[in-house]
């Protein structure tokens, strides 16, 4: 009768193999994830906002249906499409209108990601005068 395979020796043969593969099957799951989110992107952004949520305290009750992502930015006018690799400015990017509600239902909107960079840490005041000293430049 033959006698069972060690279970040791078997998962040391694996572990051995996996090592020498790794970068290989490595590469091949972030190929599949990249495909994975290119063909959902209102389910990562409801992914990710609901992990920045739940980091800095901040409320969320939003369902994926809740976002809806827009051929054009209302911002900047342009078009929203997929980064290549992680993200690029035309990106879109989940905006919270008032940053203290969280991400609630009717506080969040899609805008592209450079739209949502420009406008993260300014006021009103900041951005007016950007574009006021822009203005008289390009009038010079």
């Amino acid at each position: 009768m033959r006698k069972p395979p060690d279970p040791d020796k078997k998962r040391a043969y694996w572990r051995k193999w996996y090592y020498a593969h790794r970068e290989q099957i490595c590469a091949a799951k972030r190929i599949r994830e990249k495909a994975y989110w290119a063909k959902r992107p209102e389910e990562l952004l409801w992914r990710n906002a609901r992990a920045r949520a739940k980091l800095h305290g901040l409320p969320f009750n939003l369902e994926i249906t809740d976002i809806v992502i827009p051929e054009v930015c209302q911002v900047l006018g342009i078009k929203l499409q997929q980064g290549e690799k992680k993200f690029g400015p035309a990106s879109p990017s989940l905006d919270r209108e008032v940053p203290e509600l969280g991400y609630v239902r009717g506080n969040v909107l899609v805008i592209s990601w450079r739209a949502n960079e420009l406008k993260s840490n300014a006021t009103p005041a900041e951005l007016m005068a950007i574009a006021t000293w822009v203005n008289r430049r390009r009038l010079s």
